[in-house]
């Protein structure tokens, strides 16, 4: 089957743990788009995440238990690398965000995390050096979106079609 060829390439030994991201994150996309209050209308529909953004930064606490705390820290010490163009090609170098747990802060972060896999490029095997970091990323990630959804009520009416 030629997803089991895909899935081959993939560096990252868990690939349940891609599907997941895959599936959590493109879930999420479609329940900002169902809200209006996070849905942009510019002759298409898109997430609008700058307004999620300030939606949820009154009401998220990294602190909030040990399990989000630990996710959100290991975002922010160890956010993932973006793809530059350099006079060698394209490289994967550190990207510069603040280092607090903010929301701001950490949807971009994982925006980075989606673009990169996404994307491609990041998980074929000769290009990564870290797998576990690579799996921790999405793992963190994840458990920062389930946060996020569940924060909002009409986003998590919309994700969990309720």
């Amino acid at each position: 089957m030629f997803s089991d060829k895909v899935l081959k390439t993939l560096s990252i030994s868990d690939r349940e743990i891609v599907f997941d991201f895959f599936v959590f994150y493109s879930r999420l996309e479609y329940a900002l788009k169902k809200t209006p209050q996070f849905r942009k209308d510019e002759g298409y529909v898109e997430a609008d995440w700058s307004e999620f953004k300030k939606s949820i930064k009154p009401i998220f606490d990294a602190s909030k238990n040990k399990k989000l705390k630990k996710a959100a820290d290991y975002l922010t010490d160890k956010p993932p690398r973006k793809i530059e163009e350099t006079s060698d090609g394209l490289e994967f170098r550190d990207a510069s965000f603040t280092e607090e747990n903010s929301p701001e802060n950490l949807i971009d972060i994982i925006c980075v995390v989606r673009n990169n896999l996404f994307h491609g490029g990041k998980y074929v095997k000769e290009e990564v050096s870290d797998l576990a970091r690579d799996e921790d990323l999405l793992e963190n990630s994840l458990i920062i979106l389930e946060e996020f959804v569940n924060s909002v009520k009409p986003v998590k009416e919309a994700f969990y079609n309720v």
